[in-house]
């Protein structure tokens, strides 16, 4: 296996290092050229009242390019959604960043909101058994700061909360959190030592090496198939995605004289180059992986005929693959 690992590392780090040359050159103004197009997009799908479509946008945003203005759009986008838990927080930390800024008038608007929205905030007391060093999430998400007794302020809706501790069984509860100003209790008991783990038991007689191998040689085959189809679909991925890049880069051409382009012309050929970035990554990964696959398939063939020895008398079907064929082949012996 060692030769297959080596294998499918060397293509995959080929195939990386050529997506790497063929990135866009000046990556700063790409990714802020996106930034700005998505907050567009979220302006135009706020006042659609698409909320959950609007947030995603702004997000994406933020995360490109973070700026005071797109934090309040995510903040009053979240309110408008009804998620008023994560939008009192970003409010909070918007008027913090606004008071850095020296931005008096949105860390007013952002101070304003957060204390408005505090009135109508659902609450979450979490309390906690003491002196087993608990951690607790929530929604897979971990709380930080928790105390014996804990103030959570979540948005409405159900979440799951978890309680856990070494050597400890898990606490889980689930809890419906109603819109508006509520408060609600979550007592957590201690929690209980996990059960010890039954030991092993010996394998029988009749089991041995021959069945161990041929459950490994089983999984060996099956993880040919799941390896080859990945490779296919990359490969498959790949070309999709360079055909696009083509398009794209075309369609770029029309609205660029020289290195000059215009707006519409620089977000066309950041799409162009994030294709190519995709179908070089994808071809990359899909050869390296259909290759796996088929190294995986042929050596779990040659393994099982070491295995499994073969009738005094009888017939069987094997499987044949070679470099211009497949098929089946009929041997046996009489």
């Amino acid at each position: 296996m060692r030769g297959l690992e080596t294998m499918v590392a060397v293509a995959l780090t080929s195939a990386l290092a050529l997506a790497t040359t063929s990135a866009h050159a000046d990556p700063d103004a790409a990714r802020v050229a996106r930034a700005e197009r998505r907050f567009h997009e979220g302006e135009e799908l706020s006042e659609s009242k698409r909320y959950a479509e609007a947030c995603a946008a702004f997000l994406e945003s933020q995360r490109l390019e973070p700026r005071l203005g797109t934090l309040l759009n995510v903040a009053y986008c979240h309110e408008q959604e009804g998620k008023t838990a994560t939008a009192w927080s970003e409010y909070n930390t918007a008027a913090a960043w606004a008071l850095q800024q020296g931005r008096s008038d949105r860390e007013k608007f952002a101070y304003d909101r957060a204390t408005e929205l505090a009135k109508h905030l659902p609450r979450v007391l979490l309390e906690l058994p003491a002196g087993q060093g608990v951690g607790v999430e929530v929604d897979g998400h971990p709380h930080t700061g928790a105390r014996l007794t804990s103030m959570m302020y979540l948005d409405p809706g159900d979440h799951t909360i978890r309680v856990t501790a070494p050597n400890k069984t898990p606490f889980v509860a689930n809890v419906h959190v109603p819109a508006g100003a509520s408060t609600q209790t979550v007592t957590v008991p201690s929690l209980v030592d996990d059960a010890p783990m039954a030991p092993a038991s010996a394998p029988s007689a009749g089991a041995g090496v021959v069945g161990d191998t041929g459950r490994a040689i089983d999984t060996r085959r099956t993880l040919s198939f799941v390896v080859g189809g990945i490779g296919v679909v990359g490969v498959g991925l790949g070309t999709y995605f360079g055909v696009r890049a083509l398009d794209e880069k075309s369609a770029a051409s029309r609205h660029c004289a020289g290195k000059e382009c215009d707006a519409e012309g620089v977000s066309l050929l950041d799409d162009a180059h994030s294709s190519a970035l995709i179908s070089t990554v994808a071809l990359g990964a899909g050869v390296a992986c259909f290759g796996a696959g088929l190294y995986l398939l042929l050596t779990s063939s040659a393994q099982r005929d070491v295995a499994t020895p073969a009738p005094a008398t009888g017939a069987r079907l094997r499987p044949m693959a070679g470099v211009r064929a497949y098929g089946m082949m009929l041997e046996g012996a009489w």
